[in-house]
């Protein structure tokens, strides 16, 4: 049968601001996180994993929410459903999630997939749309090219498990193919990337 499990963190504040030359306020922000495990979902091989946040000003606006005035805000941190294969140990990921290699940790909506083949080999893949958060100092102009310079985002990385030693892999890394000098008006800033990465993991026992 399904299975599943909710859990989560509520965080609930209250503060009096004072400060002489200024209006009293009364703050009372509210901070839920929130997480859901579902497996058997039909099949003991695919499970449904979601995690986010949300924050909340039950009064005042405080410095705990948004910049544009707004109240509430908040964020899916992962949302993705994953499937294991009955061979290689291999599995398939396809909504938000989070992929660490040599070459970075990076948060894509896409899909990834690893697989264990024989000979002590590891591969892995994905690809997708970056996410992309709001950042308040960049300008109207500057917050466009950045959007169109990281358009979508992936990579692979090819390891090697030797018995007694420990694990050694290589990786790359692609986010974005717009570069600066291709934009309506070229920029001095470039946030396109392209990553090669060498990682060692010394296990010996």
């Amino acid at each position: 049968g399904q299975e599943g499990s909710v859990y989560g963190t509520t965080m609930a504040q209250m503060w009096k601001a004072e400060t002489p030359g200024f209006e009293k306020a009364t703050f009372t922000p509210l901070t839920q996180f929130l997480g859901i495990d579902a497996t058997n979902l039909g099949t003991e091989r695919l499970s449904l994993h979601l995690f986010g946040w949300g924050r909340a000003d039950l009064g005042e606006q405080s410095a705990y929410t948004g910049l544009d005035g707004s109240k509430a805000v908040g964020d899916l941190a992962y949302g993705y459903l994953q499937y294991r294969l009955p061979y290689a140990n291999a599995e398939i990921k396809a909504g938000r999630f989070s992929v660490g290699s040599s070459s970075g940790i990076e948060q894509v909506d896409g899909v990834s997939a690893r697989a264990d083949p024989k000979g002590g080999f590891t591969v892995s893949a994905f690809g997708g749309q970056p996410v992309l958060y709001k950042n308040t100092l960049q300008t109207p102009a500057e917050k466009n090219d950045y959007e169109f310079q990281r358009n979508w985002v992936a990579g692979a990385r090819i390891g090697l498990r030797i018995a007694k030693f420990g694990e050694f892999g290589l990786s790359y890394l692609q986010d974005g193919q717009n570069a600066a000098k291709d934009l309506p008006i070229p920029s001095a800033v470039d946030y396109t990337r392209r990553h090669m990465g060498l990682d060692l993991r010394i296990a010996p026992h």
